[in-house]
């Protein structure tokens, strides 16, 4: 959010930055990425910050209270971490951030392991977004 607030400042003080501001909003939230289950449940990624080294997951349609495990892998780092849907089979709000000390950008595969399937997805992150 520190480039948002950036953004904005700037559009007080030079003409034409509150442009960039506007396509800030649109550019943030915009979907990279998405994929589908045999059992129907879904996952998007979305873009969460202008530079492009913050991203939202979002799910639906997966069993009540679902244990899902991420692992995700970026320059050869590997982060795991674990995600129980909600009652209505929901992912919570959930932020990834594959970025990696000293790398401008790269790409960022996340794995969804789930009971009997998974799900992978792949997607872009800073300099290699643009």
């Amino acid at each position: 959010m520190r480039w948002f607030f950036i953004l904005v400042f700037g559009a007080r003080l030079f003409a034409g930055s509150l442009e960039m501001a506007q396509i800030y909003e649109k550019i943030q939230g915009e979907k990279i990425c998405g994929a589908i289950a045999k059992d129907g449940a879904k996952v998007s990624i979305t873009i969460g910050n202008f530079e492009h080294s913050m991203f939202q997951i979002h799910g639906e349609g997966f069993k009540p209270y679902e244990s899902l495990n991420f692992i995700s892998t970026s320059c050869d780092e590997v982060a795991y971490f674990q995600i129980e849907t909600d009652e209505h089979g929901y992912l919570p709000p959930t932020w990834i951030l594959p970025a990696v000390i000293g790398k401008s950008g790269g790409i960022c595969h996340v794995d969804i392991l789930r009971e009997g399937n998974f799900i992978y997805l792949k997607f872009p992150w800073g300099s290699e977004k643009n």
